[in-house]
């Protein structure tokens, strides 16, 4: 089932947005790898991407975010799941680098979002 253009852009639009939150929280969550309120977002946040990745048949951005959800729901600390961080980091760091934006607090600097002090 192929969705209107309109539609598409909508999901799209979401999915870009969301991608940023998880790429945010992962940032976040380097700093503070116990923040139980960032872990929560970034489940949530991921498992609204695979909705939307499934209407717009992206498996791949579909699988990132399924990893995510299951490597992080019930997770107390990110530390205990540093390989799955890091893949999930690289992940989503190179889809939202492919705009050239970053999450809010975050600057694009040579490929990379990094912290805006």
């Amino acid at each position: 089932m192929t969705l209107d253009q309109k539609y598409q852009k909508a999901f799209q639009k979401e999915c870009n947005h969301l991608s940023q939150m998880v790429l945010g929280s992962l940032q976040k969550l380097a700093s503070n790898p116990t923040d139980e309120h960032e872990l929560t977002e970034l489940v949530q946040a991921a498992d609204t991407i695979i909705g939307g990745a499934r209407f717009l048949q992206d498996k791949e951005l579909e699988q990132n975010a399924s990893m995510i959800v299951k490597s992080f729901k019930n997770t107390k600390d990110v530390r205990k799941k540093i390989a799955e961080y890091n893949m999930a980091y690289e992940q989503f760091g190179r889809l939202v680098t492919k705009t050239g934006t970053c999450p809010k607090g975050y600057k694009y600097v040579n490929g990379k979002c990094v912290l805006d002090e």
